[in-house]
């Protein structure tokens, strides 16, 4: 099955689409909706392990407003969600909050088990410039329907305003 997988900003959906589901007799193409969940507000980056079991967004939330704004958001978000590569079907893990402005971009490593993400800037001002930040996904072996992803302590200064990263595999 061919399925793509679309943030939509601003309202924070997560979307997975089935490709080329149905073709009439002239030829129209018709692309499916398969599912959606919800992620934070203002989706910016999207992530997919290397073996589709995972899909992360990083999102803005409100934390690019200016600090006299009464609707900013003095944190950001990272949404993990599970796909299911057979159906396309999306099971929301959860909205994870961390200090963080603006976070661009993410990408899992190798083994699908740890997430980086690229922050533009830190609300804590004992934090110069930008950042990359490492989250591990976490499932209880006790309670498999228990994930969590965990921000750990582990974080890599970069010049302020970092935008975009990737793994070369």
């Amino acid at each position: 099955m061919r399925v793509s997988i679309w943030i939509e900003a601003p309202r924070g959906q997560l979307l997975t689409v089935r490709m080329n589901a149905e073709v009439s007799d002239d030829g129209t193409v018709r692309h499916a909706l398969i599912d959606r969940v919800m992620t934070g507000v203002s989706p910016e980056g999207l992530a997919v392990s290397p073996d589709g079991r995972w899909v992360a967004t990083t999102n803005l939330e409100r934390s690019y407003l200016p600090y006299d704004d009464e609707r900013i958001t003095w944190y950001s978000s990272v949404t993990l969600a599970a796909l299911d590569q057979e159906t396309g079907d999306l099971t929301e893990i959860g909205t994870f909050n961390y200090d963080g402005i603006l976070p661009e971009a993410a990408v899992f490593d190798n083994s699908g088990n740890y997430l980086a993400v690229a922050n533009y800037d830190h609300f804590d001002d004992r934090v110069e410039g930008s950042s990359i930040d490492f989250w591990r996904i976490q499932t209880d072996p006790l309670d498999p329907g228990n994930t969590q992803l965990i921000k750990t302590e582990h974080s890599v200064p970069v010049a302020r305003g970092a935008h975009s990263m990737v793994i070369a595999r």
